[in-house]
């Protein structure tokens, strides 16, 4: 394992395996490390990174961003609101006795999707000021708004363009509130 910032572990400081990760979500964490699905191919990125405490720097082998987790309160509700959007549900993974991963992915894509049911919680997630949204593209966003609001999916103000000659975009957002951009490909 090469040396990195954190030392000749190649762990971050303060990281104290699989065991830190479950007591720092409270339970209420997406898939483990180790439960991960893998690829055999890697991708190899250069990354700046600077350590808490000092100043060194270093590169950092990274495969590939796999997926984005969403918590989410409904299973069924939210399963059909991204298969309107396009998603497929792959697979249901249960959690111990604690929770339900979903995966979902677009067509000719990976599981991009991982929605995660926890069964202790009993009311909406606070999404907090940090979060931002998912993005994704589609061919025609007249038309794709169209079909969203034969399904009661409206969006948040009529697409727009931040720059001129720039995509057209809006956003919706999913049942738990979560915002989800669409941006119009350009031909």
């Amino acid at each position: 394992m090469p040396t990195d910032v954190a030392g000749s572990s190649g762990r971050a400081p303060g990281w104290r395996g699989p065991e830190s990760n479950r007591r720092h979500h409270d339970f209420q964490s997406c898939a483990l490390p180790t439960e991960l699905p893998r690829r055999s191919r890697q991708i190899v990125a250069s990354a700046r990174l600077r350590a808490h405490g000092g100043g060194a720097l270093s590169s950092l082998a990274v495969s590939e961003l796999i997926h984005t987790c969403y918590r989410i309160t409904d299973i069924d509700r939210s399963v059909s609101f991204y298969e309107k959007l396009g998603f497929e549900e792959r697979r249901r993974l249960p959690i111990r006795d604690e929770a339900v991963n979903v995966f979902m992915g677009l067509p000719g894509d990976g599981d991009r999707l991982e929605l995660t049911w926890n069964k202790d919680q009993s009311g909406p997630y606070e999404i907090g000021t940090g979060y931002g949204h998912i993005a994704l593209t589609v061919d025609d966003l007249d038309g794709t708004l169209e079909q969203l609001a034969s399904d009661g999916i409206e969006p948040e103000r009529p697409p727009y363009q931040v720059r001129e000659g720039g995509s057209r975009i809006c956003f919706v957002r999913d049942p738990d509130d979560y915002r989800i951009e669409l941006i119009e490909r350009r031909m």
